[in-house]
């Protein structure tokens, strides 16, 4: 297990790793023509990087949702291999009702500037 520093250290370092991949995507989905679909595809990839799960059931240590999944799924033999598909289900449902909020914002003024 890491120590608290050392914890502190690699997040930061993937908070600066996954800061960069979402500036690529944003770039990458800039060009598509439909919004919604855009803002859709953000929320996606945001949802999937940024989202931290427990390393394992009852412990106080995260990490990153989907490399949690990914390890459990290939390395758990018995148990639960799925515990950590929650947490990402709960920051897409998030990031789904923000772009709802959003969507409902930007209707709201768009008929009050009309």
């Amino acid at each position: 297990m890491l120590e608290y520093t050392e914890n502190n250290v690699a997040w930061a370092a993937y908070c600066a790793g996954a800061l960069g991949c979402l500036l690529v995507w944003w770039r990458m989905t800039k060009f598509l023509p439909w919004s919604p679909v855009r803002q859709l595809l953000r929320i996606l990839v945001a949802a999937f990087l940024l989202v931290p799960a427990p390393v394992a059931p009852g412990m106080d240590e995260l990490a990153p949702a989907f490399v949690v999944l990914l390890f459990d799924m290939t390395l758990v033999k018995g148990g639960d291999a799925l515990h950590a598909a929650p947490y990402l289900i709960y920051g897409l449902m998030l990031g789904l009702v923000i772009l709802v909020i959003d969507g409902f914002v930007r209707f709201l003024l768009s008929k009050r500037h009309a």
